[in-house]
């Protein structure tokens, strides 16, 4: 279980109130959820990054260690990481 009451910097409590105050959210609560929700989508993609494409993977098991090497540098280099997320 996971305790309900957060503590939270000032900065956060500030931008909280001025979330509701501005009308963007309701109160905590709906703020909070909206944070969760987001980091929960933003964790679900990065997972989903990570995992190699089908085709990508079937290439590097074709040819030899070199190739394998050589193809995993070219696709560093192009700014696609190494499984298919970014390399930044």
């Amino acid at each position: 279980m996971y305790a309900s009451n957060l503590v939270l910097p000032p900065d956060l409590h500030d931008f909280i109130a001025s979330s509701i105050e501005s009308g963007r959210f309701s109160n905590s609560n709906e703020l909070m959820v909206a944070a969760l929700r987001a980091l929960q989508n933003q964790e679900s993609r990065r997972k989903e990054e990570s995992k190699p494409t089908p085709a990508f993977a079937d290439d590097l098991h074709a040819g030899s260690e070199d190739d394998v090497l050589r193809k995993l540098w070219l696709v560093h280099q192009a700014g696609h990481g190494f499984l298919g997320g970014s390399s930044q």
